[in-house]
């Protein structure tokens, strides 16, 4: 547990998961580990991981939306909102915190970009996450 001093007394951060990648020199318990002061880069990371994931890959076999799979296919508008709803249904499913979710994507023959817009009420966010994967990359 991480703690900080505020103007009411002494309060404690809960760790909530650790930072990726890990590094081991960290003087905490063997890697960095982030808190809920750093809220915004723990969702981040965790649309980046429903993203890239493939069904499968995970224990739960329906978590992920497997981005990665759709470089190869024909970009089409019906594939980008088929995109996008399973964006739209994984992160109703997996982050039900987030609100006002908005799921745009985009893309030409060698490169898929994602852009999501959101809301956290608890503490109030009012962020974005953005993803581009290319052809090239992989």
């Amino acid at each position: 547990m991480s703690e900080t001093k505020n103007y009411f007394g002494l309060s404690t951060l809960r760790d909530i998961t650790v930072k990726i990648p890990l590094d081991i020199n960290s003087t905490n318990v063997g890697y960095k580990t982030l808190n809920e002061e750093e809220i915004s880069e723990v969702i981040k990371f965790n649309l980046k991981s429903i993203l890239l994931t493939h069904k499968g890959e995970r224990m739960d076999t329906k978590f992920g939306v497997g981005l990665r799979g759709y470089l190869f296919e024909q970009m089409t508008d019906s594939l980008y909102f088929t995109i996008s709803s399973s964006i739209q249904s994984q992160i109703r499913a997996y982050m039900p915190w987030l609100t006002n979710v908005n799921v745009k994507v985009f893309g030409d023959m060698y490169t898929l970009s994602v852009v999501i817009k959101y809301k956290l009420n608890d503490p109030e966010i009012i962020d974005y996450f953005e993803l581009s994967l290319s052809i090239d990359e992989i």
